[in-house]
């Protein structure tokens, strides 16, 4: 053997070895509800090859076998996750890249629970915004309980389901998929402006983005008057030759189908949350990712009047949120 070459038994893929290394994780709290299982897939279409899903199911002690007080029995890990596997194939996911956690938890510490799992900083974590029992009330809490801990706790991106938006991620019986067509393309928005979280933000949403999306980067911009101008602000002049440049390079590579900077005049009576919900809703956004300072220190309590806390609360569109954490 010395002085011999080794050698690799079949020639490797570089491709595929490049994916092995970058392989990311992601996390879904999923509960037995469909905003869950909306979740799931959601987090399966942003998936690629090599990555994993992680499908986290918090049962309270004393609970297993009966039903909680929105009518539901918790469901077995074993069903979690031959569920999960199943939706995992109709994103021609292999059943090894899911792997399912069931953590049996105190009553009233799932949060806790979940936020020790969010940080072990996942590429994203995925949740219902709001529990089973909130999902098909209409006028219920915009963000449920956990949803919002989360938001103030867990150091990773959150991702904020909606099964208002299911759409594209909606469940269907495994005959009514054609496992041969490639996934819906999606369009990514991402609310920009001049911090470096924003920037942030916007190099996640193209890292998500297949060459059949679309990422939108949009920006609110004060005209400082009661109507709508034409001219651009100060700070709208600086901005955007920065994001069309960072634009066509992302384009250039081939990251997205389409890549764009939209800019969105905002009279003096509008907020800033309203004139993203309205985009998102007129542009059918699918993910919409917003990076916040604000909420990166919950000792601050500001996370109730963070833009991104806002938007979250406001839009019908899955939101994704950045936060401020090294």
């Amino acid at each position: 053997m010395a002085g011999q070459r080794l050698k690799w038994v079949t020639k490797p893929d570089a491709k595929l070895l490049l994916r092995m290394v970058r392989a990311e994780t992601f996390i879904v709290a999923v509960d037995g509800s469909h905003m869950s299982y909306v979740a799931l897939r959601l987090a399966l279409s942003l998936m690629r090859a090599g990555d994993i899903v992680l499908v986290v199911h918090c049962v309270e002690s004393g609970s297993e076998t009966t039903a909680g007080k929105d009518g539901v029995t918790p469901i077995s890990h074993d069903t979690m996750l031959r569920n999960a596997q199943v939706e995992a194939l109709k994103y021609r996911l292999r059943p090894e890249q899911v792997r399912a956690e069931t953590l049996r938890v105190h009553p009233g510490s799932v949060v806790q629970a979940l936020v020790t799992v969010a940080n072990r900083r996942p590429k994203m974590f995925f949740v219902g915004a709001s529990g089973r029992g909130h999902e098909a009330k209409p006028g219920s809490k915009p963000l449920g309980s956990v949803a919002e801990q989360l938001l103030i706790h867990a150091r990773v991106p959150v991702v904020f389901v909606r099964s208002a938006r299911g759409g594209k991620f909606a469940l269907r019986a495994s005959n009514e998929v054609n496992l041969l067509e490639p996934r819906a393309p999606l369009t990514i928005g991402v609310a920009v402006d001049g911090s470096n979280i924003a920037k942030r933000a916007f190099d996640l949403a193209v890292g998500l983005a297949t060459p059949l999306d679309t990422v939108l980067a949009t920006h609110v911009h004060d005209t400082g008057g009661a109507y709508q101008r034409a001219e651009p602000s100060h700070q709208l002049k600086n901005l955007q030759p920065l994001y069309v440049a960072e634009c066509a390079k992302a384009l250039a590579l081939r990251r997205a189908k389409d890549v764009r900077f939209v800019a969105l005049p905002k009279k003096r009576d509008d907020t800033n949350h309203a004139k993203i919900a309205d985009f998102c809703a007129d542009a059918g956004v699918d993910l919409l990712v917003l990076g916040s300072i604000e909420l990166a220190d919950p000792s601050k309590g500001l996370y109730l009047g963070s833009v991104a806390a806002a938007c979250a609360k406001a839009t019908d569109t899955n939101v994704c949120i950045v936060k401020n954490f090294v």
